[in-house]
């Protein structure tokens, strides 16, 4: 049985949901990233690389083009690092 949309719309919610709630009960390790970082740098992937590259294939879909094939990539880590190491969970949940 296939999974509706709608099914999987409320799913994709309520995951950022639970991804937000683990970060804010998170405890930060020394020496690796903390919480607000990787909350920050999952949200980066997924506008940067996730949301353009469904664009890209509902695109070719839609002009009967084949589907595009894509190299890994993903934001810079050390600016990703900088960008949120100052902030709260909170801050980078409200962004």
């Amino acid at each position: 049985m296939a999974i509706r949309q709608p099914v999987l719309l409320a799913e994709l919610v309520m995951s950022i949901q639970r991804l937000m709630d683990a970060a804010e009960n998170a405890v930060a390790v020394p020496g690796e990233w903390p919480p607000a970082v990787v909350l920050g740098h999952l949200a980066q992937v997924d506008d940067q690389v996730w949301l353009d590259r469904l664009n890209s294939m509902v695109q070719a879909a839609e002009a009967g083009r084949a589907a595009p094939e894509f190299a890994w990539w993903e934001p810079d880590p050390v600016q990703t690092h900088d960008s949120y190491k100052d902030q709260s969970v909170a801050d980078v949940s409200a962004d």
